[in-house]
């Protein structure tokens, strides 16, 4: 041995010692940072939502897998990082205040929705912006806050690249890295846990936590169900408690009535609010109309709270249950891609001149652009074309504006005031004859939610009652002057519909509980029922300018059910999947992830209850499975439940 070989022994051996305790730091440093970023993640959304008090129970309820699998995930996520920069450091910070942030998101639209946040959410990014001011003045505290923590985030990321990398990477080992992560990212996450409670992955959050869903949740689809084809269609179909035809269950009415469905973007009966008493009625029109003879009247059980319209209006056009979905999806934006035997198209076939949808938003929401052609309407009228002079209300109805006020905007959202006027003028375009017949859909926006203070100089409607928390006092009567400009647009759309000479239906709800804060409601003596069932109640009405014959609707029916009356009160005849719904209606009132109610009146929170009998629980099942078959042959399959039985049905795309 040289010298030189000599003298270099200890030098060679104590530089690997040094590796290997770097190394060994460096993987102490990434297992626990991935555990602290997954537990301070389930610790942040928990707190959001419900306090200490949830925070805790809810991180010890988490089973070990869950917190294996995130630490795993999260591990993953650090080193493609650690690749992209060439600093473990900026890969710990990154990961942890991307799985911060979506802890945030997640926490809010619990607040606001009653769901987890999934990654098809992203596909509604653009939906959202249309309404994150209200979003943002609802929740200012909690934004300011993360405003803050991006800010120190930032500020340690920038501190971190200004140092040379503890443990650098070459380049070659760095795109190895990059592109094996990135593989098993993408691919990586088809390994399913099934809980031991349902064995449901998606529906049991307090086992698998927030962050182990989310992760998941991307490789949850609506799919092709086993067996499905012809014969197991019309097996269920067959089932039908009624072979009656939907076009004779109610007397035929002279002309075929005109139809108008207008849905109430978060209205929200005040009369509900048993703590809070207003100097005026915030919603005069709406309560004089229910309290009308010969109006049908009540509440309808809602699949949302406080967003996510759009999946309302699936199952009112369609008649097809979002309980066969897993939660969070929308279909609007991941299964209707083709032509639907829905509420326009079939009303268009009966004779509807051109099947008309209003909505004072931008077509671009929930790709009502593409959408509506495909339910069926002939014509769509979006906030551009509001927007006009035609629209506007230069040289058309206008009625009780704001003076000074810019007509198309009242608070937060657009005002309802030209959606009416666009209905209303279409009514006296199609006019009075014979020939044709109407179908019209409105979509009102105002009271969307999101309720902060409304100026003084502009309340029409306040709070007189004491012993309100202010911020609550300030948040209820700021609603309530939303709903009072909702409220007149409503008022005038129906007193047109009385004046028509030709038959109109008029079919009213709300879509889901106001986006506020629930203390709000709370405070203002909302009761919200056994495990918040009463959240999803929204309120109808049906009005006719004829004597109305008797419309069953049941209190608290699915909306779902809702297009198979509306057909059946208009004398259309929806064929065999409406049928099937009726004779349902016997079975199950309400049918959603959070609500079932039987028509003897028991309640409970969704098929999984564990407090409903094994024999119903067992048909809720059965339901379920029928349901998801025919929803599949409709949307997707071969369309053997359509009108056509399937011999015109479009091809999956």
């Amino acid at each position: 041995m040289s010298e030189a070989e000599a003298g270099a022994g200890p030098d060679q051996s104590e530089k690997k010692s040094a590796s290997g305790v770097r190394a060994l730091f460096a993987l102490l440093l990434l297992g626990g940072t991935s555990i602290a970023i997954a537990a301070f993640a389930e610790a942040i959304q928990l707190f959001i939502r419900g306090g200490r008090e949830l925070a805790v129970s809810g991180l010890a309820g988490i089973s070990i897998e869950a917190w294996g699998f995130d630490a795993v995930s999260l591990l993953l996520v650090i080193l493609l990082f650690w690749a992209l920069s060439n600093r473990l450091v900026v890969g710990c910070i990154s990961t942890a205040f991307l799985t911060w942030t979506v802890a945030f998101a997640d926490a809010l639209k619990h607040q606001a929705v009653g769901k987890s946040l999934v990654m098809s959410d992203f596909a509604l990014i653009g939906d959202v912006w249309g309404v994150l001011g209200g979003v943002v003045s609802a929740n200012m505290g909690k934004f300011i806050a993360l405003g803050v923590f991006l800010l120190l985030g930032a500020a340690a990321l920038t501190a971190a690249f200004r140092h040379s990398p503890l443990f650098p990477l070459t380049p070659k080992g760095r795109c190895v890295l990059a592109v094996v992560l990135s593989l098993q990212l993408i691919f990586g996450m088809e390994v399913s846990f099934r809980n031991g409670a349902t064995g449901i992955f998606f529906r049991d959050e307090s086992v698998n936590g927030f962050l182990m869903n989310f992760l998941r949740s991307s490789r949850h689809a609506f799919r092709c169900p086993e067996g499905y084809g012809r014969e197991a269609v019309e097996g269920i179909l067959g089932r039908s408690d009624s072979a009656e035809s939907t076009s004779k269950t109610l007397p035929d009415v002279e002309g075929s009535p005109d139809v108008l469905v207008y849905v109430g973007e978060s209205f929200f009966d005040t009369h509900r609010l048993r703590n809070a008493a207003f100097d005026v009625d915030p919603t005069p029109n709406f309560h004089r109309i229910i309290a009308s003879d010969g109006v049908v009247s009540g509440h309808l059980t809602s699949p949302e709270r406080g967003g996510t319209t759009a999946n309302v209006e699936f199952e009112l056009m369609t008649g097809l249950p979002m309980a066969v979905f897993q939660e969070s999806t929308v279909p609007y934006h991941s299964e209707v891609f083709r032509p639907l035997e829905a509420l326009p198209a079939l009303f268009g076939r009966s004779g509807a001149s051109h099947p008309l949808a209003v909505h004072n938003s931008y077509k671009e929401m929930f790709h009502y652009g593409e959408v509506y052609p495909r339910l069926g309407f002939q014509e769509f009228i979006d906030l551009s074309r509001l927007s006009t002079d035609s629209f506007s209300g230069s040289g058309s109805i206008r009625y009780d504006s704001l003076a000074g006020k810019d007509v198309l905007f009242e608070g937060l959202h657009p005002s309802d005031e030209p959606l009416a006027i666009a209905l209303v003028d279409d009514f006296k375009a199609l006019g009075d004859g014979e020939k044709q017949r109407g179908f019209w859909f409105g979509l009102s926006v105002v009271s969307h939610g999101g309720f902060s203070s409304w100026p003084e100089s502009e309340k029409t409607v306040r709070i007189v009652s004491d012993g309100l928390p202010q911020t609550s006092k300030d948040g209820l009567e700021h609603m309530a002057n939303v709903l009072e400009r909702a409220d007149r647009a409503l008022g005038f759309v129906a007193n047109e519909v009385l004046h028509r000479k030709r038959p109109t239906l008029m079919f009213f709800m709300g879509d889901h509980l106001p986006y506020i804060d629930e203390d709000f409601l709370r405070d203002g003596g909302l009761d919200f029922g056994p495990d918040g069932r009463r959240k999803y109640d929204v309120p109808f009405f049906v009005l006719a300018n004829y004597p109305l014959p008797k419309i069953e609707i049941p209190d608290g029916m699915s909306v779902f059910f809702l297009p198979a009356k509306i057909l059946q009160a208009a004398g259309v005849d929806g064929g065999p999947y409406f049928q099937f719904l009726e004779s349902k209606l016997a079975k199950v009132t309400a049918l959603t992830h959070h609500v079932v109610i039987f028509p003897d009146g028991r309640e409970y929170s969704g098929p999984d209850d564990p407090a409903l009998p094994p024999e119903d629980a067992e048909r809720l099942k059965k339901l379920l499975d029928d349901f998801t078959m025919l929803t599949w042959d409709r949307l997707a399959g071969e369309g053997f439940s359509t009108v056509s039985g399937g011999s015109t049905a479009s091809p999956s795309p």
